[in-house]
């Protein structure tokens, strides 16, 4: 995963979020597909977070060679 991936995992995580809020605000209880919609984006920001990570790490092989 390349830190250019980083900008689409969180437009990802921010879709996922706005599609929990659009079922939370059509049903009275929520659901079971809002809650998995808010595990989704948060891995997602997780994810987006170790891509920003890796493209601020120096290789480690590049001074090895």
């Amino acid at each position: 995963m390349s830190a250019n991936t980083a900008p689409g995992l969180e437009l990802a995580a921010s879709v996922a979020r706005s599609r929990a809020k659009l079922i939370r605000s059509a049903t009275r209880t929520g659901s079971a597909a809002a809650i998995a919609y808010d595990d989704l984006a948060t891995e997602y920001e997780r994810m987006a977070a170790r891509a920003k990570a890796r493209a601020d790490q120096p290789d480690m092989l590049e001074g090895a060679r």
